[in-house]
């Protein structure tokens, strides 16, 4: 009989019954002495006593030692086993969310999802098989997908076997296909046996590796690796079949996963992966980048860095800006390179680089229904990966070996190895400000009482440091090069009273190094980095005599910070690279903003009228009338970004479009001026949508599938849609036919430009039978314009690099941005063949601000007679009147000509697209190749 709501069970109260889709009976409880919700399981009479057959019996105990020896982040746990009036129980750790199955019901994951999961997995089997444990029950409903990422459910079938170490298998780990087919939850397993336990063989690791392939398979294609109509018919081809290729049903996925899942499900055991964790390896190097060249063969260095430059601006997860083809070019002088991943949701203090420069650690909130976390990520990677149990997690800092990352979560002071496994716990911590880790294992941490010490295998933490009179603590220490002697910033409630100073773990004495309001970080080969009101500086330092050694130099403008606790937002690799944040909301506390504002030019570089209030804009697009400005927009408040539609002549009156909690990007007017297509990611990957200008009415899917499509332009006829999609790394442009009468999505989409290399923002000529677009096919970002839809005519029509190219209405002139912000104008002539001529400067730089240079952002918009220009600059630099050179100037990049691969949206999971500069990471690798080249 059912437990009733109420029913206690010793020390837990049922709440309410939830189904597992096994037909077992699972019940929400309550854990009345832990305070905590679980999950109560109900074991069946006859496994409990071993009535229905005695083998049942010792495979549920087995079962239960397995789960209980096993303590994995993507395992669920099994807290105890219990047994009351007769009922014999489990209790388990409570899970929300929905099951891999769930999710899947023949709609594919994007690839980035789908590769985070099987990470997940792969590293759960692994330590199960790691411990002697083999899952046996391996299907899509066995996996749950909860906040905190994949977990592995169900261990019921689980054979216990010895741990790879012992030789003997006990004979009673086998069990008889006969007794395989009598399983209750045969008919969601049987899709997913392997073809030697058909056969009666026992079911080994590599049965799961078996099961594992065939879940990677359909959660990379949507559909299962065998089908079939009855039992036989799937049997069958299980044993003697072979799926459809893995790209044939998603082309997108990289040749190297398609071999990866083929080794998985090869019928002959040997010919598998002969371990989980020999799988592991291989997908954490595609994650990786390895996958970049889609051939499975060991790389050598320039391979390496020309396959993490290809992997830039990649689909799966974030667009990146990144020149490396003059770094690639050959031996020579190191050259400065910057590029910038868009991301949202950090909080003051919140960015770490590891000390070899391979990782990025972060802690952010992906959406508002989930709690932060911290997240890592390698450099060439295609994703940020979660690491589990670091929830409310702040202030992170990497151990010296880049294999841990320290961080706190309340009082306690804890670290997590970026591998994977559970956080140990290293002392308490109260009014923490920032922590340095040295090769010796000793902890320093910054507080309101001063700097304390701590090992990292934990302990009682010891005071190093006391405050002064008229110091409020001492904060952000950063271990130099000899791991005894360190930095920290003395801070107090007076401006004047703030200082770096030099002290050591084996001398109380301490000197001072400058006056500043924000903390330093040590810097090979020579400098301390420091931050001053917006902007970067570093200055040689020696530190033998640990004394400054020369003037401070200019390295970058808009850098974070927090005013309450001197934090600058940036970070230092010892092998030369730089990692900062730049421009945020300053309702976030965290020093100057970097406010933007639109405003009208005419051709001659003269500014005219604001347009607007100022705010943390991203990419826009004006009406067809000049009158609107449809604008990515994201408020301090918000969860993500929305669009806005600002009335420029009625004193910058703003109407909010879109309310959905995810990202809506890339604002793009029809050619009425009636409706706004934008890009949104509330379903996780990129679709199409469009609503009403007038924002009544709901918005409504135009293109939506599971890959992800950016829009970026709408013929002026309203007949088409051009988009970003396709291959990894390069998205193809694509357009989409709009007929009227015809429901959205009824005629099929075609590509116009293709080819492995980075294209955006396509711009159809007023009359239709042009396409003009920026690519880096010749190495550096230049403008093309192709015909269309023939594409039989094609002409670059820049020449030293370009991008964001706009049409005057005759369609006789072009004008675009040049990579240092002037605009540019290009005549054009398309009879009897399309030609043109020298491109000549417009009118210099108006000093816009942040990215607008980006050769791949919608951030130029142009009246249809070509004799105005709206820009986006910084609100400080906006007034009535003034010269083209009064705004706020934009911090340049170190690198000559465009970063290269294209904004992305705000968020963790990035997709190409418009991202917001309010909300971005930026990286330049060798970046002291750049001193003196900027301002001081």
């Amino acid at each position: 009989m059912p437990l009733q709501p109420g029913t206690k069970l010793g020390s837990y109260e049922i709440l309410s019954p939830i189904g597992d889709g096994t037909g077992i009976e699972v019940y929400k409880a309550t854990d009345t002495e832990a305070s905590r919700t679980v999950a109560i399981q109900v074991i069946p009479p006859q496994w409990a006593d071993g009535s229905e057959f005695p083998a049942r019996k010792e495979l549920f105990d087995r079962a239960t030692q397995a789960v209980a020896s096993l303590n994995h982040p993507h395992i669920r746990a099994l807290h105890d086993v219990g047994q009351h009036d007769g009922v014999d129980f489990l209790v388990l750790e409570y899970l929300e969310g929905q099951t891999l199955a769930e999710r899947l019901k023949g709609k594919a994951l994007n690839l980035g999802d789908a590769l985070a999961v099987a990470i997940a997995l792969a590293d759960a089997l692994d330590k199960a098989h790691g411990a002697g444990v083999v899952h046996r029950g391996l299907n899509p409903a066995s996996v749950m997908l909860t906040k905190t990422g994949a977990k592995l459910l169900d261990f019921g079938w689980a054979e216990l076997r010895p741990a790879p170490a012992a030789s003997a298998v006990p004979k009673s780990a086998s069990v008889t296909a006969a007794e395989a087919a009598r399983k209750p939850d045969d008919s969601l397993t049987l899709q997913y046996t392997a073809p030697e336990q058909f056969e009666g063989k026992p079911a080994g690791a590599r049965a799961d590796i078996f099961a594992f392939g065939a879940i990677l398979y359909e959660m990379v294609t949507g559909k299962k690796a065998f089908e079939g109509k009855s039992r036989g018919v799937v049997i069958a081809a299980i044993v003697t079949a072979e799926p459809d290729r893995l790209t044939l049903l998603q082309p997108k996925a990289p040749r190297v996963l398609e071999h990866v899942v083929e080794r998985c499900l090869a019928k002959d055991p040997d010919d598998r992966w002969q371990t989980v964790h020999d799988l592991l390896v291989q997908l954490r190097w595609i994650a990786e980048g390895g996958a970049a060249g889609g051939l499975f063969l060991p790389a050598s260095r320039t391979q390496r860095l020309v396959r993490a430059a290809l992997l830039a601006g990649a689909l799966l997860v974030a667009a990146l800006a990144y020149p490396a083809v003059r770094y690639l070019r050959g031996p020579g002088e190191l050259e400065a390179i910057q590029f910038r991943i868009p991301i949202a949701g950090l909080s003051d203090s919140d960015i770490a680089l590891a000390p070899d420069g391979e990782t990025i650690a972060l802690v952010a909130r992906p959406n508002s229904s989930e709690a932060a976390a911290l997240f890592v990520r390698r450099m060439g990677s295609v994703a940020f990966v979660k690491l589990g149990g670091t929830e409310d997690a702040v202030q992170p800092f990497w151990s010296p070996d880049s294999r841990s990352v320290a961080f706190v979560v309340g009082t306690r002071l804890k670290s997590v190895s970026v591998a994977g496994g559970a956080p140990k716990d290293i002392c308490e911590a109260q009014k923490f400000y920032g922590g340095a880790w040295n090769r010796e294992g000793t902890i320093l941490f910054g507080s309101a009482r001063g700097l304390f010490r701590v090992s990292a295998e934990g302990g009682k933490p010891s005071a190093v440091t006391t405050p002064e009179a008229q110091e409020t603590g001492h904060y952000w220490p950063s271990f130099l090069p000899d791991g005894r002697g360190y930095l920290y910033l003395a801070w107090s409630a007076q401006t004047g009273n703030r200082a770096v100073f030099v002290g050591s773990l084996d001398s109380k004495e301490k000197t001072r190094l400058m006056a500043a309001d924000s903390n330093a970080v040590y810097a090979a080969p020579g400098y301390v980095l420091f931050h001053r009101e917006a902007s970067l500086f570093a200055q040689p330092f020696d530190s033998r005599k640990r004394s400054l050694t020369g003037e401070p130099v200019h390295v970058a403008d808009e850098v974070a910070s927090s005013a309450s606790t001197g934090r600058g937002d940036f970070d230092v690799s010892q092998n030369g690279s730089l990692l900062y944040f730049q421009g945020v909301n300053a309702t976030a506390g965290r020093g100057r903003a970097l406010s933007t504002q639109f405003g009208w030019v005419d051709r001659s570089g003269t500014r005219g009228q604001i347009a607007g209030e100022g705010g943390n804009y991203g990419d826009m697009d004006l009406s067809p009338d000049g009158k609107l400005i449809a604008v990515t927009r994201q408020d301090s408040n918000a969860s993500g970004a929305d669009i806005w539609v600002i009335d420029w002549q009625r004193a910058g009156v703003a109407t909010r479009l879109t309310l959905d909690p995810a990202d809506d990007v890339d604002p793009v007017w029809s050619p009425d001026g009636t409706r706004v297509a934008f890009t949104t990611f509330r379903k996780g990957n990129a679709d199409i949508y469009v609503k009403n200008a007038n924002n009544v009415g709901a918005e409504t899917p135009l293109l939506e599938s599971a890959s992800d499509e950016i829009v970026k332009d709408w013929s002026k006829d309203g007949r088409f849609i051009a988009y970003l999609s396709g291959q990894e790394g390069a998205p193809d442009i694509y357009v989409l036919p709009l007929s009227e009468g015809k429901k959205p999505g009824a005629e099929k989409p075609f590509p116009v430009v293709q080819g492995k290399f980075q294209k955006n923002e396509p711009q159809f000529s007023y009359d239709g039978k042009w396409l003009a677009y920026t690519s880096d096919e010749t190495g550096t970002f230049q403008v093309t314009v192709i015909s269309f839809p023939a594409g039989d005519q094609k002409l670059q029509v820049s020449r030293a690099g370009g991008g964001q190219p706009r049409w005057r209405k005759d369609g006789k002139e072009l004008f675009y941005r040049a990579p240092d912000g002037d605009v540019m104008a290009v005549d054009i002539k398309t009879v009897p063949k399309l030609e043109a001529s020298v491109p000549h400067t417009l009118f210099r730089s108006p000093s816009t601000v942040g990215s607008a240079v980006d050769p791949v952002r919608h951030q130029l918009a142009v009246m249809p007679d070509g004799q105005r220009f709206l820009l986006r600059f910084s609100a400080a630099g906006i007034g009535g009147g003034g010269g083209p050179n009064s705004a706020v100037p934009e911090a340049q990049p170190f690198a000559s000509g465009f970063g290269g691969g294209g904004g992305g949206r705000a968020g963790i999971n990035n997709g190409p697209g418009g991202g917001m500069i309010t909300t971005g990471l930026t990286v330049i690798q060798h970046w002291p190749a750049a001193l003196g080249k900027g301002k001081k």
